[in-house]
């Protein structure tokens, strides 16, 4: 599957172009019969399955044609990209698809792509190719691990630019972001964070929001936050301090990355990723000497009461 919709005819119906698409990949028409009404569900367009597809929405035609495609009864199933369309719902969809052809069908599932988020949660090992060698084998959270630091050499824990450098333009620029443990010197699971943000607006009348997400490096939202300095009105020109602590045992071990917003007077909004990163250690909570799996890790109160005591005889 290395485009979707390849061979789709657009002014045969949805359950002409089934069998026409089916053919192409290789499906008897027997087998489509078979499969014909598990397509259609799978696809969600039964109630447009006989209007031609030059009509569907984009989304439409993609369900249908992944639902042919998906429903293909090979040994092994090659996927390169092809969810990078399609909203959340129809992802997981397909993702369950997927999955289900690894576990229930017992076939090879060869998924190409640069979504983490869907190679962890699909794959148990991962392949890393870097200039068309292999830089890695073995499990697939590993996999990710080195790519994702790969693709990240500069991020780091703090970030500054030179006057007139950093991220925004004319009107107002970031020259400063930081991180740092808010108690201690380790990142641990129950130091907590302060982010420090440094900016300078130039523009006399500018209103300025700044905000923030913590992220994490498959592009899973954590945390979404923000500020508007001077309560939404006006600042005047000059350097401006913003920090905000984030409390401990709230984020869990891991790799975590922070994106940074400007908005306010800028039109469009300003947006800035991967502006720096940072690495949560475990330590130790409670009784719990191992690191749980998840992005939050509180510390969470538990009442046990003691309510009646039972007799050792079942009888009684």
């Amino acid at each position: 599957m290395l485009e979707i919709g390849t061979g789709f005819h657009p002014e045969l119906t949805g359950r002409e172009n089934i069998y026409l698409n089916g053919a192409i990949l290789g499906m008897n028409r027997r087998e489509i019969d078979r499969k014909l009404d598990e397509i259609i569900d799978f696809s969600g367009v039964e109630q447009y399955i006989d209007t031609p597809v030059k009509r569907y929405s984009s989304g439409m035609y993609v369900r249908l044609a992944f639902g042919v495609a998906a429903h293909l009864e090979s040994e092994i199933l090659i996927i390169d990209e092809v969810l990078a369309v399609g909203d959340a719902e129809f992802q997981r969809k397909c993702l369950g698809k997927m999955g289900d052809a690894k576990t229930k069908d017992g076939r090879t599932v060869l998924f190409v792509s640069h979504n983490m988020a869907a190679v962890t949660t699909l794959c148990q090992r991962a392949i890393l190719l870097e200039k068309g060698e292999m830089a890695f084998d073995g499990p697939a959270r590993e996999g990710v691990e080195q790519y994702l630091q790969s693709n990240n050499p500069d991020v780091n824990q703090e970030k500054s630019w030179l006057p007139g450098e950093g991220p925004g333009d004319y009107r107002g620029q970031l020259s400063q972001v930081m991180v740092a443990p808010a108690s201690g010197n380790i990142f641990s699971v129950s130091a907590g964070l302060r982010l420090d943000f440094r900016l300078v607006s130039r523009t006399p009348g500018l209103r300025i929001n700044l905000a923030f997400e913590i992220i994490t490096p498959d592009q899973i939202l954590v945390l979404q936050h923000g500020i508007a300095l001077a309560d939404g009105k006006a600042v005047e020109p000059g350097n401006y301090e913003i920090s905000v602590d984030i409390p401990g045992n709230l984020l869990n071990k891991g790799q975590y990355l922070v994106n940074v917003w400007l908005g306010g007077s800028f039109r469009p909004v300003k947006r800035f990723e991967n502006v720096i990163g940072f690495t949560i250690e475990h330590t130790q909570i409670d009784h719990i000497m191992v690191a749980l799996p998840g992005i939050l890790r509180p510390v969470l109160e538990y009442q046990l009461k003691f309510t009646s005591s039972v007799s050792d005889s079942p009888n009684e």
